[in-house]
């Protein structure tokens, strides 16, 4: 993972924000939950968010486990719901509040962002044992969809890395054309986010993309996917 953090930040160092000094920047105080940290961080607007995501990394002082899979977080705030910023976007597209101070986002592992606010924590607990989790893996190999979307209802989080092949639930589905298709958009639906990330390093539309499943993805780049994300090596 050190190495991994270190190839990112070598990259993103050529695009410092000092070569832009007369771009007008944005400030962010960035709370990284995780090590315990808040730093104040200044960013071009005209940036993507995976440039901004790059320059949080580069002020990283310890290292984070699988840290492709961590995204820039936006509480919620003032009637708008929680959420993770999209990569491939620019940060002037998400408008931020000014009226409490510099505007805050968090630097946190993609998870699924609930909109109930009376999750059972227990039975959270159960749907994420490591045998609920492979029964759910089961599910998409075998397309069983209804299976799938009664697993989510109960709130099971679909970004997750198998513990023996380093599958995703998307990146598997994307293997499993012909029904792959279906599977992917109930996952999307059920809280996936669609740049999830492997074991690997790849997202499920490199692996699409590189095993030529061409029904997976159309449905992949129909719930939002990009064909310009990055893989590890930029």
């Amino acid at each position: 993972m050190q190495q991994q953090q270190r190839r990112l930040k070598e990259r993103s160092s050529s695009s410092a924000p000092g070569e832009d000094a007369h771009i007008s920047m944005m400030v962010f105080r960035i709370g990284i939950p995780d090590i315990k940290q808040t730093k104040c961080l200044r960013f071009n607007p005209d940036a993507t968010v995976w440039k901004a995501k790059q320059q949080v990394l580069c002020s990283l002082t310890e290292s984070l486990r699988d840290v492709l899979n961590y995204g820039l977080f936006q509480p919620a705030t003032d009637g708008h719901d929680a959420k993770f910023l999209e990569e491939e976007r620019l940060l002037k597209e998400y408008p931020q509040s000014f009226e409490k101070g510099v505007p805050y986002l968090e630097f946190r592992y993609k998870t699924r962002v609930y909109k109930q606010t009376n999750l059972d924590e227990k039975q959270l607990a159960k749907l994420h044992t490591k045998a609920s989790l492979k029964k759910f893996m089961d599910y998409i190999q075998t397309s069983a969809v209804d299976k799938m979307v009664k697993f989510m209802d109960k709130g099971l989080d679909p970004n997750f890395q198998d513990s023996d092949t380093g599958e995703t639930p998307l990146s598997l589905a994307v293997q499993c054309e012909p029904s792959g298709g279906e599977a992917i958009r109930v996952l999307v639906e059920g809280g996936a986010h669609i740049d999830f990330r492997s074991k690997d390093g790849l997202t499920p539309v490199h692996k699409a993309v590189r095993g030529h499943r061409h029904t997976a993805l159309l449905a992949l780049l129909s719930l939002g996917a990009s064909l310009t994300t990055r893989t590890e090596g930029g």
